[in-house]
């Protein structure tokens, strides 16, 4: 999603604007904005202080993420090497849409060699085991 050059308080500011009276092309032209532009944020942000803007933007990013993630996770495991137990914890994030993973696939993984923060997808396990 393409990033505005507008602030969240930039956009609230252009909108009251229009609210108090000024004519909508005049805004339109001191912003440096389409008429169509005004019209979607007005139809988006309409009535919404700047923090409300803000956090809006921010559950649409975080809500545009996670569409795209089926699962993401922590685990936690212990590995030894050289006699020395380590106890290891990393968050993983698997099943994109690309990858061919569906929500409810079970997936077998393990620990990539000597490390804890990298890890291997070495198959899927039957729907039926699950």
């Amino acid at each position: 999603m393409k990033t505005s050059k507008f602030t969240e308080a930039q956009i609230a500011f252009i909108l009251r604007q229009a609210e108090e009276g000024t004519p909508i092309a005049e805004v339109c032209r001191k912003a440096g904005i389409s008429d169509a532009t005004f019209y979607n944020w007005r139809k988006r942000y309409g009535g919404m202080m700047p923090s409300e803007v803000k956090r809006m933007r921010q559950l649409e990013e975080e809500n545009n993420r996670l569409s795209k993630t089926i699962t993401v996770s922590t685990i936690v495991f212990t590995r030894s090497h050289k006699g020395q137990t380590y106890s290891c914890e990393a968050s993983v994030t698997l099943g994109v849409p690309e990858d061919g993973y569906q929500v409810g696939d079970k997936l077998d993984i393990v620990p990539a060699a000597s490390t804890c923060s990298r890890f291997d997808v070495v198959g899927r396990l039957p729907r039926s085991s699950l």
